[in-house]
């Protein structure tokens, strides 16, 4: 049986390639954790609207495969699902080999939750049941009351309400028989919530939410750039609601005018595809009139493409990947994910590093918290490490205790001093002021050699 001795040993070799590496510049990555489900597949998908055929058969002819999903709008309550059914139209959607995805609304939340919608609801299901049993290749997303986190729709700012109408609309498909190899569900909020909500307060949990979306579009009212159109938010959802639930961009578009938006059509593709926990985005395809002001959102119009955007839609293609979200391959993903991240801390500016699976590690080991306290949603993983740092690694990482006692006369108030007076007591150091030794010099930073020396004792202690 491993010893806990033997154990703090493993640990601590883990510690020293991982401090290591924290305090050089080799950028060489390490390799992938065997737990590691690797990045969520990246899918592209389009809103579009009157011209939606001529745009998606343009798209095909332009990147070389359709887009893998194609978003639509269905209001519950004003649809009479036996007359006027929308299936007609995901019918030929379908057909193309694109994944329908709906945004459900309705009328009044209360009314919703009150059961007066029930027979709006059995009737939708009714219609989708029998539209995905007219043939067994036939998939489908919801995403029940969107942006229900701003207070400008019926169902909105009503946290306990949406939780109540979402899974009111998911338990009846799921009552059907209608299961997650058919329909999936998503989470679909506003990258800005009406304050003091958040994205988190509408979230009615991992059971009944299959993907975690958001929608954002720069108006240029500010304009936004990747950071503020796209990380902030990802970072929210992966901080506060979860690590393992893919994320898809629900809706996003850019006005053609204001700045650079070739430039922030580059960064969307290229942020977005390189955080694994993205699974895709769908570009809202449209002009509207907002505020009074008209604002041309468009990439593909009758015949002609964004050169920019083909050129993103390209590198992204690889047709038939949405049937990842059905065939189970989705559900080992987040498990996967949820094994290796759900309950550690989020550090938001470790996902370009080479070390975020080190950095992961450390975390899952408490031996680091973040390097912002009390927030500590960041691991700063390019600063060097100073003295005291080190000591609180080396404590937290062998479960050193004791060290009461008053060593050096420079950690005094330091945040770091029982750590450090611990590792006096284990004779892990002997100060940095040879040879009097009454300095513990918190703040310096680590050396390798001094590195080297911290671990050497640590293993003869």
């Amino acid at each position: 049986m491993e010893s806990t001795r033997d154990r703090r040993l493993g640990r601590l070799s883990l510690l020293a390639i991982s401090l290591t590496l924290l305090t050089t510049t080799i950028l060489v990555a390490p390799p992938a954790r065997a737990d590691d489900p690797g990045a969520a597949p990246t899918m592209i998908g389009i809103a579009s609207w009157r011209e939606w055929r001529d745009d998606l058969d343009y798209y095909n002819t332009s990147v070389g495969s359709y887009p893998e999903i194609y978003e639509t709008f269905w209001s519950i309550d004003n649809i009479d699902w036996a007359v006027d059914s929308p299936m007609y139209f995901i019918t030929e959607v379908d057909q193309r080999g694109i994944v329908p995805y709906a945004e459900l609304t309705v009328d009044s939340l209360s009314e919703l939750n009150a059961g007066k919608l029930d027979g709006d609801i059995a009737a939708m299901v009714d219609a989708v049941g029998s539209w995905l049993d007219a043939d067994r290749g036939r998939r489908l997303l919801l995403g029940p009351l969107p942006e229900a986190n701003l207070v400008d729709f019926p169902w909105g700012a009503d946290p306990a309400g949406y939780k109540a109408g979402y899974n009111r609309i998911r338990n009846a498909f799921r009552n059907a028989g209608i299961g997650p190899d058919r329909v999936r569900f998503v989470f679909a909020m506003h990258g800005t919530s009406t304050l003091p909500l958040t994205m988190a307060d509408f979230y009615p949990g991992d059971a009944v939410v299959d993907i975690v979306g958001f929608s954002i579009i720069n108006r240029n009212d500010p304009w936004h750039n990747y950071d503020s159109a796209f990380q902030r938010f990802i970072d929210e959802i992966k901080g506060t609601i979860t690590q393992s639930k893919p994320i898809l961009i629900t809706q996003t578009a850019s006005v053609t005018e204001g700045q650079d938006r070739d430039g922030w059509l580059r960064d969307m593709f290229g942020g977005l595809k390189a955080d694994p926990q993205v699974m895709g985005l769908i570009y809202f395809n449209r002009e509207k009139t907002e505020g009074g002001k008209y604002n041309d959102y468009r990439v593909l119009k009758t015949n002609w493409i964004d050169p920019v955007f083909r050129e993103g839609a390209v590198d992204w293609a690889n047709p038939g990947q949405a049937e990842w979200i059905f065939d189970g391959r989705m559900d080992a993903w987040t498990a996967a994910r949820h094994d290796l991240y759900d309950g550690l801390p989020y550090f938001r500016d470790v996902i370009a590093s080479p070390f975020a699976q080190d950095i992961v590690w450390l975390a899952a080991e408490g031996i680091t918290t973040g390097c912002n306290p009390p927030v500590n949603d960041l691991f700063c993983p390019d600063d060097g490490v100073t003295r005291g740092q080190m000591a609180a690694f080396l404590v937290r990482a062998l479960g050193v205790s004791g060290g009461g006692g008053d060593s050096f006369v420079d950690d005094d108030g330091s945040v770091f001093e029982s750590d450090i007076e611990a590792l006096a007591a284990a004779g892990i150091t002997a100060g940095c002021n040879p040879p009097v030794n009454d300095l513990f010099c918190p703040d310096d930073g680590v050396t390798r050699g001094q590195m080297a020396a911290f671990l050497a004792r640590a293993v003869g202690s």
